[in-house]
This record gives C-alpha cells, structure tokens and sequence, in this order.
C-alpha cells in the first residue's frame, strides 16, 4: 500500500485583525479574526475573544469559531479564580472554577463530535517551588453523524456517556512561562481518576520543561511528556479517554497523525489513540529580530496499546510501539494577537498511514 499523507498546508498569508482593550481596572481583552487555507480541508475563517481577569472580576473568557469548506467547530472556555491568600495549606491559595464547551464536525474526521467540562478545584503553592491542586470534574462528550467512511469501531461510541471523578496534580520548580520559555525548569504530575457516570477509567500523566540561555539571543530548550490511562471495570477504554498525538506534538504529523489507525484504501481512515504515549522534544532558538526569532527542533513520540485485541474493518489494528520523529525549523513572531508560529518539519520515522503535517501555521496561546 502506498503511504498516505494528509498534510494541512496552511497558505503563506494568514490575515489577522486584533484588538485590544485595558479596562480600567480589570485585565486585557482582545478579539482576533484570520483567514487560512487548509489542503485537507479548504478555506478557513475564524473568528475569536480572549479575555483575562475581566473588569478585574477573576475570570478569563476563551471563545473561538472556524468555519470551512470542509466542516466547522467552536469552543468556549470560562474559568474563575478566586484568591484566598496565605492559609494552613499553603501561600496563594485559590479556588479555580472552569467550564468549558466544543463541538467539531469536519468531513475528513469522518463523524461529528461534542464535549462539555466542569470542574472545581483548591490549589496552594506548600513551598517555594511545589504548588498542590486538588478538585472534581463532570465531563460529557458525544459523537454523531457519523458517516459511512468511517472505522466500525467508532460505530460502537455513537450517542452521548459521561464521566465524573477527581483530578489530582502536583508541580515542581519554577520557569518563567509555559510558552517559548527563556529559564528554569518545572516538571508536572497529575492523576485523573473517573468514579461515576458512563465511563470509569484512570490515568496517570508526567510533564517536564526546561530551559537555558547560554548565550544572549539564544535559548535552548527541551520538553517532555508520558501517560498510561486505563479502564476500569467491564468494556475497553472508550475514545473520549484515550491520548492523542499531533499537530502541535510531535510537529511534522496531524492531529491525531501518531498511534493506531484503522485504515481501508479508498474507504476510511480512522484515528483511534491510544492508552500509552510518550512524547519529547529539544529546540535551539535564536532571536533574529525585535519580536521574531528562529529555532531548529527534533520531536519524537509514540501512542500505543489498545484493548483487544482490538478488531476494526482493516482486521486486526496493530497498536505495537512505535517511536516517530520529525525535524525541522520554526518562526515566532510576537504579533499583535499573541505568538503566531510557523513549523516546517521533515519526519523521519513514520508509519506507512500515519497523518503528515509538514506544515503548520498555530497560534500560542496560554490559556
């Protein structure tokens, strides 16, 4: 069988429009709208708000729309911070309340889907380079429309299921910010564990970043990631629950171009995740200019493991480790609207069906 490479080619001009507005007493707001052209899925317009402590209330607002030739999706995120100070479990207690909302219907993704999230938590910072985070979340997601292209597997999570349970994390160390860091390290744990609702799994996931200049203009960096998530009881790990991989991480495939895939020639092609994943990345920056700078990256990463084993319309899904990678170069530029990124990658190690992305255009967001 031939290779088959999906990769979302953004065109060389992206047109953006940003606003920004201080309150007087309250956070930044800002609206963003851009045009780009995707190869697997045409034009795309968008249109989006962010906001952060709002009118000095505490809460953050997150809304995005894109729109396309071939499909649609949405997203809104709210989330309120409530700060308690200095208390018996620790310095900058806060109590951090989160909702959010998507929806996604692309032809090539073969089936629509939704998801929406609440979750309350208490977090403190116990000593100078350890901060704690404890909560509950409710979560909801559904699939439809799902159409005859599409893997048989994904017929059997058609409808709507639930999950609800606790969420645990812990951070170490201190970096001076999540996004093209310039010094420190931190490295994050956090566990996941759903006790009720439709859908009972746990998962356990570790992160790390870190970050040096060893010369002025020049940062090094290097990141990395790791999870296993696993059912609980009766029935498989369901789709919603498993790790993807793409797009952003590894660069060089699509979203969701890394891990098991059930493929038929000319009929389906389906992404279906994976209950391990492990996922690295080393990047040498330079800056070229007041708010452009430039980096060389290697990326490698891997989703694997199934319940099975797992049967789909191609036979039997092979869902065996295998390490990918990809290297390549990448532009920032400190736009108006946020950091706009450009990653040309070239992978390396790929699967025979793996979704390639050699081209990618993303915009930088902390939220």
């Amino acid at each position: 069988m031939t290779a088959v490479s999906h990769p979302l080619v953004l065109a060389a001009a992206m047109l953006s429009l940003a606003g920004a507005a201080e309150a007087q007493q309250g956070g930044q707001t800002e609206l963003t709208a851009g045009a780009a052209y995707s190869s697997t899925r045409g034009a795309i317009g968008s249109i989006g708000l962010e906001g952060t402590n709002i009118l000095n209330t505490g809460v953050d607002l997150g809304v995005e729309f894109r729109q396309g030739d071939e499909g649609k999706d949405a997203r809104l995120r709210l989330r309120y911070t409530h700060e308690l100070g200095d208390t018996r479990l620790g310095s900058d207690t806060r109590l951090i309340f989160s909702a959010s909302h998507s929806e996604s219907d692309w032809d090539d993704d073969s089936f629509s889907s939704s998801r929406s999230r609440l979750s309350a938590a208490l977090a403190a910072d116990v000593a100078p380079r350890l901060s704690l985070q404890g909560g509950l979340f409710w979560q909801h997601d559904e699939i439809d429309d799902i159409r005859e292209a599409t893997s048989p597997l994904i017929l059997d999570e058609q409808g709507s299921s639930d999950a609800a349970g606790i969420e645990l994390s812990a951070r170490f160390g201190q970096i001076d910010r999540r996004q093209l860091p310039t010094h420190g390290e931190v490295l994050d744990l956090t566990y996941t564990a759903s006790l009720g609702g439709d859908r009972r799994f746990q998962g356990l996931e570790v992160s790390g970043l870190w970050a040096r200049s060893p010369a002025a203009g020049w940062v090094i960096s290097a990141g990395f990631g790791a999870g296993a998530i696993e059912a609980k009881g009766d029935g498989p790990l369901s789709i919603h629950d498993r790790a993807f991989l793409g797009g952003r991480a590894p660069r060089g495939y699509g979203i969701g171009g890394v891990g098991p895939r059930d493929y038929v020639e000319d009929s389906y092609d389906t992404a279906l995740g994976g209950q391990r994943y492990a996922l690295g990345s080393v990047e040498l920056r330079r800056d070229i200019a007041p708010q452009f700078s430039v980096g060389a990256f290697v990326d490698a990463g891997s989703v694997w493991k199934l319940d099975g084993p797992p049967l789909g319309g191609s036979g039997v899904i092979d869902d065996s480790y295998d390490l990918r990678s990809a290297a390549g170069l990448a532009l920032y530029w400190n736009s108006p609207l946020g950091t706009l990124n450009l990653n040309v990658a070239a992978p390396l190690d790929h699967r025979e069906h793996d979704d390639l992305s050699r081209i990618s255009l993303n915009l930088l967001s902390s939220f």
